[in-house]
C-alpha cells in the first residue's frame, strides 16, 4: 500500500469514509502492520477515537482477528474490542477493513513494561477453549514451516548460517492460545497494564514458540533492549506459565527465522527492517550458543 493509495482513500478534507456509513476525521497513520495499514481517526458525532485497519490484500485475516478479539475481549485478556468489518475504496479497489476502539499506550522499553507483557502475554494463553476457530498447529508442524522457510531462503543465506537453522531441534511444550506476533510494536504499554494488539496470526499452538517469537522480536529489533529487559519478559511469562524448566534454544531459532523469512519476503518495503542485519545477528547468537 503506497502513499498514492492512502491519498486516495482518503478525501481533499482529510474524510475517511467506509462504506458502512462511518466517517472518521483527524486521522493520523499510525505505522504499517505486516499485512494491513493502521490509521486512526475520530467520529465526528461523539467524539469517539477509533482505529481502521485496513487489508493490503485477503479479508481472511481481519474477520478471524475480529472473530478472536471478540471472544477474547470479555475473558479478562487485555486486547482492542472489535466495532465492526467494513470496506473503504483503496485507489480502484475496495478494500477490506477493521474497525477497532483505541486503545492509548506505548512499545515496552522499561522493566515494568517488559513484566506488564509478558503477564498479558501469559494471559493470552490461557483462553484456547474460546477460540475453536483458529487453526491448531503441533510442534511437528511448526518445525515443518521452519524447514520450508529455510530453504525458501536457502540461497539468500551464507552456508554456515543455513546449516545451523536446518539442525533446529525442539523439546515438548505444552499448548494454549498464541499471539502469532509478539513484539514491541504489538504491545501498547500504559502504567495500568497495557493492550496486546494486532492478533492476525493468532493460533492454538506451543506456548514456547510465542515466548520465543516475542523475545526474537526485539532482539532484532533496532535498537535491541537490555538483556535485563529481555530476562525480565522471559521470567515473567514463565512464572505464570507451565513451561518446561530447560527451554529448547530450538524455538527462538524458529521464531527468529519467521521474523527473517518476512523481513526477505517483504524487502522492497522502506518501512521494513534490514533483512541481511537480521540475518548477521541471527548468526552471531547462534555461533556464540554454539561455542558455549
Amino acid at each position: 500500500m503506497n502513499r498514492a493509495d492512502l491519498a486516495a482513500t482518503i478525501d481533499g478534507g482529510g474524510v475517511l469514509n467506509l462504506h458502512g456509513g462511518r466517517t472518521l476525521r483527524h486521522l493520523a497513520r499510525m505505522r504499517s502492520g505486516r499485512s494491513s495499514l493502521v490509521l486512526s481517526g475520530v467520529e465526528p458525532h461523539g467524539g469517539r477515537r477509533l482505529i481502521v485497519k485496513i487489508a493490503r490484500s485477503s479479508a481472511h485475516r481481519l474477520a478471524t482477528e475480529a472473530q478472536t478479539l471478540s471472544a477474547i475481549s470479555t475473558c479478562g485478556v487485555p486486547v482492542p474490542r472489535p466495532v465492526g468489518l467494513d470496506t473503504v475504496t483503496l485507489g480502484n479497489r475496495d478494500a477490506p477493513c477493521l474497525v477497532l476502539t483505541w486503545c492509548p499506550g506505548h512499545r515496552p522499553q522499561t522493566l515494568p513494561a517488559m513484566i506488564r507483557f509478558g503477564t498479558a502475554l501469559a494471559r493470552l494463553s490461557r483462553h484456547a477453549a474460546c477460540c475453536p476457530h483458529l487453526p491448531k498447529l503441533s510442534a511437528t508442524e511448526v518445525l515443518a514451516q521452519h524447514h520450508e522457510a529455510v530453504d525458501a531462503l536457502a540461497e539468500a543465506l551464507p552456508a554456515s548460517l543455513r546449516r545451523r537453522l536446518r539442525a533446529v531441534s525442539v523439546g515438548p511444550a505444552p499448548s494454549g492460545l498464541l499471539h502469532g506476533d509478539p513484539g514491541p510494536d504489538n504491545f501498547l504499554d500504559t502504567p495500568d497494564g497495557g493492550t496486546l494488539v494486532d492478533l492476525e496470526r493468532a493460533a492454538v499452538g506451543p506456548l514456547s514458540l510465542d515466548l520465543a517469537r516475542a523475545q526474537a522480536a526485539f532482539e532484532l529489533a533496532e535498537p535491541s533492549p537490555e538483556p535485563a529487559l529481555l530476562s525480565a519478559l522471559g521470567m515473567t511469562y514463565r512464572r505464570l506459565v507451565p513451561l518446561p524448566a530447560r527451554p529448547s534454544d530450538g524455538w527462538w531459532t524458529i521464531a527468529a527465522t519467521q521474523l527473517l523469512r518476512w523481513r526477505w519476503d517483504q524487502r522492497h518495503r522502506s518501512d521494513v527492517p534490514n533483512w541481511g542485519l537480521a540475518a548477521d545477528r541471527i548468526e552471531r547468537r547462534l555461533a556464540q550458543e554454539q561455542a558455549c
